[in-house]
């Protein structure tokens, strides 16, 4: 991570623990704070916008959904949600995404899902999807490394 990523995080966490005093006054404080964070407009304003309209409405099922994580979730989970979702994931993964967009000229995901119950723990398998495998040897499986 860069200074700036570090200092984006750091504000964030800080926010975050500001939020958790009194959700429900500073939940339209944070969304307008957000903003902010994103200049060129590509990594959280369309969510925000969507996120206000929900919270808008108290009889929302999205309004009531951001409400019960201060009601139905731990401290510690809630916690570690935002942090991995709004701050590495958006606020930090979405520009820098961009960016290995733009470099590499393929999609890059925002996450790798994994079946963990579809596993084979030998090493020379390799999975394309959840439901197709394919199994090579070893010796025909050059090593690469995706520096980022």
């Amino acid at each position: 991570m860069n200074t700036s990523e570090h200092m984006t995080g750091f504000a964030m966490k800080r926010l975050y623990g500001w939020l958790d005093k009194d959700p429900e006054k500073n939940i339209p404080k944070v969304l307008n704070y957000l903003v902010k964070f994103d200049p060129d407009g590509t990594s959280l304003t369309h969510q925000v916008e969507g996120i206000k309209r929900a919270m808008a409405d108290p009889d929302n099922n999205w309004s009531k959904l951001v409400k019960s994580l201060w009601t139905d979730i731990d401290a510690g989970q809630r916690r570690k949600l935002v942090e991995t979702a709004v701050v590495n994931g958006t606020l930090i993964g979405t520009p820098k995404t961009m960016r290995m967009q733009d470099k590499y000229q393929c999609n890059v995901p925002w996450a790798i899902l994994m079946d963990p119950t579809n596993l084979r723990y030998s090493p020379s398998t390799i999975y394309t999807d959840c439901s197709k495998r394919f199994y090579f040897s070893l010796q025909r499986i050059e090593p690469f490394h995706l520096n980022f």
